[in-house]
């Protein structure tokens, strides 16, 4: 067996020996020899340095042991050979006997490091001293420790008091599931489908509402005859057949919308701006927050009090993730509990969007839709657990009457603030005394409906706040410094509601006013009455558009060809066509493409030989100390962006409402989908905004009545008592199989041929039941003879 010497000690060791020697000393000579081992590419184990200072995580730091997805014993290894996790990596190494290596090489190391830490080891050597490096550790234990942290049960600090988010003594309700067997005129009879008479009844109307065809071609469908004969051979209609209540369209609706209730109902109402009048199609915001709240589905699920998460029990590091462990929620339930002890803060998160609802044409939508800040965000991202509700559709014409560009962006900004305050008025008096709320367990609270977060884009931002485009919503940066790194201070809540205030001075005294405050001069925006809500800090940053859809630069050509060369993964979407010429790119799309991205530019050559390292930022202070790159490349002549300027805001943010998944517009574009242009699709194109509402409340009731149907089926339970679960970043992905399948191993030709067996036997069937109709027909013609 070949041996090596290390020039640092002069000792001899086997091959092994010698790399574990390396790996493992602390000799000043001998870390210098395996410094430049290391560079040589022979040692292959990277310094904790390049993982970001390991010291100061207080992170274990030592040899791995064991895997990242779990730990394993010998025992689950049988199929490998004893000896083949000792084979040296180069045949030559091994005996020419094929001896084993000695398995004392541990212990004879142990002694020799302990003789090249002995002083005077290290009198014997001329070579310079340098300090130690730390101790290497691998890229994957780091992360696993790093991951660990979190995915125990954080400490919690509870709110002070214990009266936050209490019951009210003696006042306990009805659940939500009885409260609506109640409104049905069956009340607990025997039927569960009630008012349908049957399974087959509820079947047949569900999939007209949710999956069938339009009005019209439904009751067609019921009026076909001829579909079967009865014992006497008479022909039936397909309602008879199925033993329906229902002959058409119009019997089913009607059906819904008199004997099953649903969500509040929508309101025609008219805003008037400058002499002319807008229709306004909305709800009644308290129901829907008695709606949200009293749902079954999220009672077990609620947060009712604020709390503080830490994940060391020195309570020195914060755990941020559902919007009661921010600051907000916290702050906001002193400031109650001052005068209302015992209160429940309900936050209302409020986004709104114009939608097109045509591909060709200028038909749009402007919905507004609403969620509480009490249900988990795992449940509100999800669309089919319901967890947000249509507040309204917004007026949306364009005014081209107008002429004057400003004018009309004036009008507008007034109809749309004039809209949200006949939606979000209601909110004032029960913001401020509270209002009696029933979960869907029966439980009654004092809840404080308020304004906390409103979710959009950045022109719906400037919107909202009244500011112009191109400044920052939340602070009175300069417009011309947005790419500067620099704190500035936040908006003045007070020095603007005071500005306007002088609406009743006069048209010019306000407008002075009101651009000395850094606002335009909108008449009442809607937030202006709101209690406990300051809307410059409500401004939550957009993730799909300021992250997902944020700012990249490089050449095309060459990355196109490295989203080419990307190899096959289960977890990556490809662009094999590169991703330069996609067109209406989708928030999904830009989140693949951000798994990618900094992987293909890392290396990439830039122009005048510039090196790329300065695209790569660690940090936004990193990004900030090298963005000149892209002013060199020509790319931008500055940096005054919003969306770059909003990515500073973000960590405050996230203290101050927790995790930005809680206020993702991702949620409410996918939201248009269902509420907006399925809806649109359901009606005859003229004067939609009716049609939409109604289709919409009678697809909700369906919704509902499938619940109760459900609970109903159950044996009407009670809903359960659940312990929230600790929030934990778990990147283990799983892949689920069957336990107990009915076939083993079965290979791909069989899968084949069962596949071409089935398809024989449909054939056949098809066979057997023409010949069946066949059979029917000539029956009929005899018996008609």
């Amino acid at each position: 067996m070949s041996e090596s010497v290390c020039e640092g000690c002069g000792k001899e060791f086997k091959r092994k020996g010698y790399t574990l020697h390396l790996t493992r000393t602390q000799n000043p000579p001998c870390l210098v020899i395996a410094e430049r081992e290391r560079k040589r590419g022979l040692l292959g184990q990277a310094s904790a340095d390049d993982f970001g200072g390991l010291e100061n995580l207080s992170l274990p730091i030592g040899q791995f042991a064991g895997d990242l997805f779990g730990d394993y014993g010998p025992s689950d290894f049988d199929f490998i050979d004893d000896g083949a996790g000792e084979q040296p990596m180069e045949e030559e190494d091994s005996g020419e006997d094929g001896e084993e290596e000695e398995v004392d090489d541990d212990e004879e190391l142990d002694a020799q490091e302990r003789a090249d830490l002995s002083p005077a080891a290290n009198e014997d050597t001329d070579m310079p001293h340098e300090d130690p490096p730390s101790t290497p550790a691998p890229a994957r234990e780091i992360r696993k420790a790093a991951e660990d942290r979190f995915h125990h049960t954080p400490i919690v600090e509870k709110f002070p008091g214990g009266k936050a988010g209490k019951p009210i003594a003696n006042n306990q309700d009805r659940s939500s599931e009885r409260v609506y067997d109640s409104t049905l005129k069956g009340r607990m009879s025997t039927n569960p489908y009630a008012p349908f008479t049957s399974k087959m009844d509820w079947e047949v109307a569900k999939w007209a509402k949710l999956r069938g065809a339009g009005s019209t071609a439904f009751s067609d469908l019921l009026d076909i005859d001829g579909f079967c004969l009865d014992i006497f051979f008479h022909i039936c209609h397909v309602r008879d057949s199925l033993n329906l209540s229902y002959a058409n369209s119009l019997q089913l609706n009607k059906i819904i919308d008199e004997k099953l209730p649903g969500r509040p109902k929508f309101v025609r109402s008219e805003v008037v701006v400058n002499g002319e009048v807008f229709h306004l199609y909305s709800r009644d915001i308290l129901e829907c927050v008695r709606a949200l709240w009293g749902d079954s589905e999220f009672a077990p699920y609620l947060f009712v009090a604020p709390e503080r998460h830490y994940i060391d029990k020195d309570k020195t590091i914060h755990m941020y993730h559902n919007m009661h462990t921010g600051k907000w929620w916290w702050d906001t339930q002193v400031e109650i509990e001052k005068n209302y002890p015992g209160a429940t803060v309900i936050p209302i998160i409020i986004s709104s969007d114009k939608t097109q609802l045509t591909v060709f044409g200028n038909k749009t939508a402007y919905p507004v839709y609403m969620t509480l800040g009490n249900i988990p965000k795992e449940i509100r991202r999800k669309p089919s657990r319901r967890a947000y509700i249509l507040l309204g559709y917004l007026p949306t014409s364009k005014m081209k009457n107008i002429k004057n560009k400003s004018a009309r962006r004036r009008i507008l900004a007034n109809v749309f603030h004039a809209c949200m305050t006949h939606i979000l008025s209601p909110l004032e008096d029960p913001g401020k005394s509270g209002m009696h709320v029933t979960s869907g367990d029966g439980v009654v609270r004092r809840g404080h409906p308020i304004y906390a977060t409103f979710v959009g884009d950045y022109p719906e931002q400037c919107l909202v706040t009244t500011i112009k485009t191109g400044e920052c919503p939340t602070c009175e940066v300069p417009r011309d410094e947005l790419g500067e790194d620099a704190q500035f201070p936040l908006r003045d809540l007070e020095n603007i509601l005071a500005a306007l205030d002088q609406l009743d001075e006069g048209p010019t005294i306000y407008r002075k006013a009101c651009e000395e405050a850094g606002i335009k001069p909108v008449y009442h925006p809607f937030w202006e009455r709101l209690p406990h809500a300051n809307i410059f800090r409500s401004i939550a940053p957009d993730v799909l558009h300021q992250l997902y859809q944020g700012i990249a630069a490089c050449g095309e050509a060459e990355i196109d060809a490295r989203c080419r060369r990307l190899p096959p993964n289960h977890n990556i979407c490809l662009f094999m066509n590169g991703i330069s010429d996609l067109n209406r790119v989708t928030g999904k799309e830009h989140d693949q493409i951000s798994r990618f991205i900094l992987g293909i530019i890392i290396d990439i050559q830039l122009p005048d030989n510039l090196p790329s390292s300065r695209l790569l930022g660690a940090a936004l202070q990193n990004f900030h100390d090298n963005k000149s790159i892209f002013v060199d490349l020509g790319v931008r002549p500055d940096f005054n962006l919003p969306k770059l300027h909003n990515s500073s805001h973000t960590p405050s943010y996230i203290e101050y409402f927790g995790t930005t998944d809680n206020y993702n517009t991702e949620y409410t574009e996918r939201l248009h989908i269902d509420l907006a242009k399925d809806a649109y699709r359901s009606t005859n194109f003229k004067d939609e905004f009716p049609q939409m509402t109604l289709w919409l409340e009678r697809k909700e009731k369906i919704f509902r009545h499938e619940k109760y149907i459900q609970w109903r089926l159950a044996g009407c339970p009670s809903p359960p008592t659940l312990k929230p679960l600790p929030p934990g970043i778990v990147y283990e992905r799983r892949l689920k199989m069957t336990k107990h399948p009915t076939q083993k191993a079965v290979k791909i030709p069989t899968l084949k041929a069962v596949k071409l067996l089935c398809e024989a036997s449909l054939s056949s069937l098809k066979i057997v039941f023409q010949l069946y109709l066949h059979i029917l027909q000539r029956k009929r013609l005899q018996h008609f003879c």
